[in-house]
């Protein structure tokens, strides 16, 4: 038996719970794109992980053998693995995996430079785990206090409070429905131009209107900041949905400057 990190995403867990999958190498043969994923194995465990929303969605058995899909209408040409659950959060919940990582007690072998833990899963369908690594992330789930019943088709994508007055129809629930809104309006934020963003802490470069550099970490909430473990030299402004962080240390407080979208949305719309 072997463990493994795949990599998917919420919207694939989505319309299909009970499978993993990856491209054909060649159209109509029963081969994937990706070599490591053709070594899955029925009997192996998995840790699902969705990438953009960073988090474990749960732990998995794998129960049949290699399957070829020559046209499916959502994934389109595919082989698959059938997977049973082991263990999930409560329907809802999720494992913020960067968060995890980031606690100085944790130390992966996948990712020794938890800098650059985004590299080791850069175009990876799926990457081999220690039975270490496998056991603390599966310790780390059943802390969330699991084992639902998974019924096919069930959603899982959390959607936020509505909103109104802009191209985003519900309030952010992860990073990356901050970092959307923060490309639509960066200028009106005093950032004319975007530099650089990345998957490495600070999240982004920007200049501001004097031409300058500035670094910005996205978060949900800005106490997110310090649970990631990132350090206040290294960033100037923390770009969040809520500014939530009530006991920012004062040296904290006058480094980083805090912009709260939630706060600024009803000036930006205007």
């Amino acid at each position: 038996m072997r463990y493994w990190f795949v990599i998917h995403d919420l919207g694939s867990f989505s319309q299909h719970g009970d499978y993993i999958g990856c491209g054909v190498r060649e159209s109509g043969v029963k081969k994937a794109s990706y070599g490591p994923f053709g070594q899955i194995q029925k009997g192996d465990k998995i840790v699902y992980y969705a990438k953009g929303d960073k988090v474990v969605v749960g732990i998995f058995q794998v129960v049949s053998d290699i399957e070829y899909w020559p046209n499916d209408p959502e994934w389109g040409e595919r082989v698959v693995f059938k997977i049973a659950p082991e263990m999930l959060p409560p329907k809802g919940k999720y494992l913020d995996f960067k968060a995890y990582l980031f606690n100085p007690e944790v130390s992966l072998d996948l990712f020794p430079d938890k800098d650059r833990w985004a590299f080791q899963l850069w175009n990876h369908t799926c990457r081999p785990l220690t039975k270490h690594d496998f056991d603390l992330i599966r310790s780390a789930v059943e802390t969330l206090q699991v084992r639902p019943t998974l019924a096919k088709g069930q959603e899982y994508v959390k959607i936020g409070a509505p909103l109104s007055g802009t191209d985003l129809l519900f309030e952010p629930t992860d990073e990356t429905g901050v970092v959307f809104l923060f490309a639509k309006y960066h200028r009106q934020l005093g950032f004319p131009y975007v530099k650089q963003i990345r998957e490495k802490f600070p999240d982004a470069v920007v200049l501001d209107h004097d031409g300058h550099e500035k670094t910005v970490e996205f978060e949900l909430m800005s106490s997110n900041f310090p649970q990631h473990g990132h350090g206040a030299s290294k960033c100037d402004f923390i770009v969040c949905w809520e500014h939530d962080w009530t006991d920012m240390p004062r040296e904290v407080e006058g480094k980083i400057t805090i912009v709260s979208l939630k706060e600024a949305l009803p000036d930006l719309l205007r």
